[in-house]
């Protein structure tokens, strides 16, 4: 089972997710050069309007405009050597100092990592069934296929092979997320009745 910290939250709260957040992404700034000013609309429903980051060589600075308060912030860029050549640039999260590609905008209107504004995903909120129904989404998408529970058309240029192999793993995810929903259902149902 899980670990300290798993299954539901006691206070009924549910997690923040990492795709409701305002974030600061590294490969957003790779096309700014260094000593580059721009500007970044924040959401309107915030109490904070915008920030202004300036891309210096190894790190950035941020003006944040919150309720005619300015909060000024400075994030460091580390750059690393690949194995195979070439490199990566990360942000180091001012509150735990680790390595990451992008920062979020906290409650103290401060940039920091999901790990320290404890933020989650939200693939994490969905029941096992929508998670398999997620999954065979993905594939098709990737595969450029129709919608769920369509037949699949083999794209031209698809070894057979592999489209075989595709399509068992889409089939495998749908039929599974379909027995998942039934279970759910009726013990939903069960449930009412007793109630």
């Amino acid at each position: 089972m899980g670990g300290f910290g798993s299954g539901r939250r006691k206070s009924g709260k549910a997690k923040p997710v990492v795709e409701n957040q305002i974030s600061l992404k590294i490969k957003d700034l790779k096309e700014y050069k260094p000593e580059t000013v721009f500007y970044y609309e924040l959401a309107k429903d915030l109490s904070c309007y915008s920030a202004t980051v300036t891309v210096k060589k190894d790190h950035l600075l941020i003006h944040i405009n919150c309720n005619r308060k300015i909060y000024d912030q400075t994030v460091e860029i580390k750059t690393d050597r690949c194995n195979l050549g070439g490199l990566r640039q990360w942000m180091i999260c001012p509150e735990c100092s680790s390595k990451r590609t992008a920062l979020y905008l906290g409650k103290q209107n401060k940039f920091a990592c999901r790990k320290c504004l404890d933020l989650g995903y939200s693939s994490q909120k969905k029941v096992p069934f929508e998670r398999l129904l997620h999954n065979a989404e993905s594939l098709r998408a990737r595969a450029d296929q129709p919608p769920l529970f369509n037949p699949l058309i083999k794209p031209k240029g698809m070894h057979t092979s592999s489209f075989n192999r595709l399509r068992k793993r889409i089939y495998e995810y749908e039929i599974e997320s379909h027995d998942l929903f039934k279970q759910w259902a009726y013990s939903a149902i069960n449930k009412r009745e007793f109630a």
